[in-house]
């Protein structure tokens, strides 16, 4: 190592090593630094080998939260919890992952074109100019991607012309649509379990990270504290496999797949019943049985009973299906279980949850048909892998129709191989984006 290298080395202003007597060890594999320039105006907020931290958002849609993002010499290193934002202080395991794809070797960072690197002033110019051909030639542009809130929504919507979709494969959109015909257009319902004496899920896993933020598990965590209103909720699961969340549960009552929402909605009559309900949804619970829902579910109607007369008698909450309810009757199931929560007028289910939107598998199915009809000439896809979710391969033939395929997300898939242009967007460390 010469003495230029060493000095150049020495400006850095880290720490120095110094090899004994100005000599390397012979199992050392040293690379000279080449084109090192110190600090002469250091960057704002940036110290060498001194932590910054930022605050930011991880995750996205309804599992956005919070959190803080530490940073070295300009690199995140870490993510830890928020203090000061008047909510749960929590550091997922997705926000960890999200920290790993972040330095994930095969992220692509930069504009590439036919598998050839690009300047971003020439891939802006191909977009722009494939959108502008579509569009004269009658075609749509269309935008595919998970949930997403906040101002990016309507950048989408108005680049698309309203043809973007936001689908998650097992998302929540059969709550989405349950809440929208029952409620109206204002967005998922939020659920105050720590305030509540009995939890009632039917296959929700509220707490693993893919149904919910991590308020819902902190929620729970109250409820289940002796310190907080000096009770411990009782939780009970209805649901067809016993995963991480029911298993959990005080008390788990298994039940034939599809069926939840049977066993949902005679709760729901009985608790009206109990609670003297006259309101407008009393038409919607007279088809529900007792002994029906006992005897396609499994559960007895003695159980039934049970289970009604404690959710009728004190606070008590109902969260519908989730994943474990993914099935051809998930949207009835969460249709059940908001009626149950509101005839039992515990007002323990409240307005004011997520409200980005959430497409269906219905409008993504349109958007196929499109794809295949030749109607789509621009398709923006982002951090979703249709090809891998949607059955029977019907996207990835449909793909081969769309004129220009664009991936602008840098996560490789199954999907966004077929793009022919990638413009990867920054993600949540890197970015100043919004959500709601």
């Amino acid at each position: 190592m010469n003495r230029r290298d060493f000095l150049k080395a020495l400006g850095l202003g880290g720490t120095v090593s110094a090899a004994s007597a100005c000599t390397l060890d012979d199992n050392v594999y040293f690379t000279p630094v080449e084109k090192v320039l110190p600090f002469v105006t250091r960057p704002e907020q940036t110290t060498p080998g001194t932590n910054s931290h930022f605050a930011t958002t991880i995750g996205t849609g309804p599992r956005a939260w919070p959190v803080v993002s530490v940073h070295r010499d300009g690199r995140v290193i870490n993510v830890g919890a928020n203090d000061n934002t008047g909510v749960a202080r929590a550091v997922t395991a997705a926000n960890l992952f999200e920290l790993q794809r972040h330095w994930s070797p095969d992220r692509v960072t930069a504009p590439r074109k036919d598998g050839a690197p690009t300047t971003w002033d020439d891939a802006t110019k191909e977009l722009v100019g494939k959108a502008v051909a579509a569009r004269s030639a009658g075609k749509k542009v269309a935008y595919v991607g998970p949930y997403r809130s906040g101002t990016i929504v309507d950048v989408l919507k108005t680049v698309t012309s309203g043809n973007a979709l936001f689908f998650e494969p097992l998302g929540l959109d059969a709550e989405a649509l349950a809440a929208k015909a029952l409620f109206g257009d204002v967005g998922l319902p939020r659920y105050l379990l720590d305030d509540a004496r009995m939890v009632l899920s039917f296959g929700a896993p509220f707490l693993g990270d893919a149904y919910a933020s991590p308020g819902l598990r902190a929620s729970f965590a109250a409820a289940k504290s002796a310190n907080h209103g000096n009770y411990v909720a009782r939780f009970v699961a209805v649901t067809p496999v016993k995963d991480q969340t029911a298993a959990n549960a005080d008390d788990w009552h298994g039940c034939v797949p599809g069926t939840e929402a049977m066993v949902a909605l005679a709760i729901a009559k009985l608790v009206a019943d109990a609670k003297h309900y006259a309101g407008p949804a009393t038409a919607m619970l007279a088809a529900a049985n007792v002994e029906a829902a006992a005897s396609a579910s499994g559960i007895s109607a003695e159980t039934i009973q049970s289970i009604a007369k404690a959710f009728a008698a004190e606070s008590a909450v109902a969260l519908p299906g989730g994943i474990n309810g993914a099935s051809a009757a998930a949207t009835r199931l969460a249709g059940a279980v908001y009626l149950l929560n509101h005839v039992s007028g515990h007002e323990t289910m409240r307005p004011g949850g997520y409200r980005g939107p959430i497409s269906s598998l219905a409008d993504v199915q349109a958007l196929v048909a499109d794809m295949q009809a030749g109607k789509v000439g621009v398709l923006l896809l982002d951090d979703v892998d249709l090809v891998h979710a949607i059955p029977g391969g019907a996207f990835a033939a449909a793909l081969a129709n769309v004129g220009t395929v664009v991936s602008v997300t840098g996560t490789p898939n199954e999907t966004n191989a077929a793009a022919k242009l990638w413009m990867p967007t920054h993600d949540a460390f890197e970015d100043w984006g919004d959500e709601e």
